[in-house]
């Protein structure tokens, strides 16, 4: 009798997932990536370039980016984690598709840093120019442009929360024409 009332219970909640709860685990997973991030970033910045007025401020906001970076790639870790264990997703709310997004935006980020320290102009800091630095936030506006309307077209959610995403995305990309247009100009005054 007791095993069947188990039994019973058990088929009662094969379609629910249990409620997330936050564990001691979830603070060392998220102190962990978090400090991967902010030593990464930290060591990636040329010091002696920085203006000594602008340190803390390059600071300040490399750990800021850290800490919400590694937010995001801990919940990304969660939510995938329950996928796996519960077999469904768990992408039905439009904070899910949020902290996604920004995961998404960090990676498309540390690619184009990545890939202009391969370009050899960019890698050489005595060339840093200007033109360089428009090079970086033209990869980026795009890149994280196409992702805004990417996401807001993939979110679960209402016009509202599509507009929330959408909206970033349409500055962004309004931007690009200018970073283009100051690189032509660059080119040919270089030819």
């Amino acid at each position: 009798m007791g095993q069947e009332a188990i039994q019973t219970d058990d088929a009662a909640l094969g379609d629910d997932i249990p409620p997330f709860r936050l564990r001691t685990a979830h603070f060392f997973v998220v102190t962990t990536l978090c400090a991967i991030v902010v030593a990464i970033r930290l060591n990636w910045i040329d010091w002696d370039k920085v203006p000594n007025d602008g340190v803390e401020v390059v600071r300040f906001y490399q750990v800021l980016a850290s800490l919400l970076f590694g937010a995001a790639f801990t919940a990304l870790l969660i939510l995938f984690g329950r996928r796996w264990r519960f077999n469904r997703s768990e992408f039905q709310s439009p904070g899910h598709w949020l902290l996604v997004f920004v995961a998404v935006a960090a990676l498309i980020s540390g690619i184009t840093e990545v890939l202009l320290l391969l370009y050899p102009h960019y890698s050489d800091s005595s060339n840093v120019s200007f033109d360089v630095w428009n090079l970086e936030k033209l990869l980026m506006c795009s890149g994280i442009g196409i992702a805004c309307f990417v996401f807001a077209w993939l979110m679960s959610g209402n016009l509202w929360w599509k507009s929330i995403l959408a909206l970033p995305g349409i500055v962004l990309l309004a931007l690009v024409p200018q970073h283009l247009l100051v690189l032509k100009q660059a080119y040919s005054n270089t030819n």
